[in-house]
């Protein structure tokens, strides 16, 4: 399958190209603010340096929030505007489920601080579930039952099991006590810009180095999702999911 990944939520304008399921371009160019003028050049020189036509893409897939909000509409107007053009899929993740893709053996907190907000989510170990709720939450109350009272929901993005789904928290040691009360005692790995800070209130946590979606892991991530169920729609916390 051949894949583009697009993120431009966060402090960089990143981009991956798979053809074939192998990887053939990537680049991440660490910036605060331009990714406007920056991503359709950077797709060009993607195409150019792999000598692939874009025609060839058979998906797109685009981090939808939370994160800058320019940053945000940039990567979803690129990404869907030339999947419209293509007429091709386009599967939406959140910043927060990208920032864990790297983790495979514990579970996974992301953290997103910036001056204005702060937003976080648990995600469990392994690969992310798919949304099978008779096939999965018999599995998940047999082998967390420690979790038995906290409420468990879906992300509405991903449509993957989540133990604390992507909100936003008052406070750095807010979400440090919900994800140490959800994940009761297990190694919590954290991912994302503020990773150290929440790191250091969790007793069981470790930094896994992660201060940025992979694009690459993004673009491998892909392939198997469902675009009805993936859609690239933002997602604005404070709106939507603020508690």
């Amino acid at each position: 399958m051949n894949i583009l990944a697009i993120e431009t939520c966060l402090d960089a304008c990143a981009l991956a190209l798979l053809q074939g399921g192998e990887l053939v371009f990537q680049s991440v160019d660490v910036m605060e603010r331009g990714q406007a003028e920056a991503i359709a050049p950077l797709a060009q020189r993607a195409f150019a340096a792999a000598n692939f036509s874009p025609r060839a893409l058979d998906r797109i897939v685009v981090t939808v929030g939370p994160g800058s909000f320019t940053g945000v509409r940039v990567g979803l107007a690129f990404a869907r505007g030339l999947a419209v053009a293509l007429n091709i899929d386009c599967i939406g993740v959140s910043t927060l489920e990208a920032l864990t893709l790297g983790e495979a053996e514990n579970l996974r907190a992301s953290v997103i601080a910036t001056p204005a907000a702060l937003y976080a989510a648990l995600y469990g170990a392994g690969e992310t579930l798919e949304h099978d709720r008779e096939k999965w939450e018999p599995v998940f109350a047999k082998d967390h039952a420690k979790f038995k009272g906290i409420e468990s929901k879906i992300d509405s993005i991903s449509n993957n099991l989540a133990l604390i789904p992507p909100r936003r928290f008052d406070s750095m040691p807010a979400a440090a006590a919900a994800i140490s009360g959800a994940a009761a005692g297990e190694i919590v790995a954290v991912a994302g810009p503020g990773r150290e800070e929440l790191a250091r209130l969790m007793p069981a946590a470790r930094v896994t180095g992660a201060a940025r979606p992979d694009p690459v892991l993004m673009a491998h991530w892909c392939a198997g999702r469902d675009p009805t169920t993936n859609p690239p729609t933002p997602l604005y916390l404070r709106a939507a999911l603020e508690p």
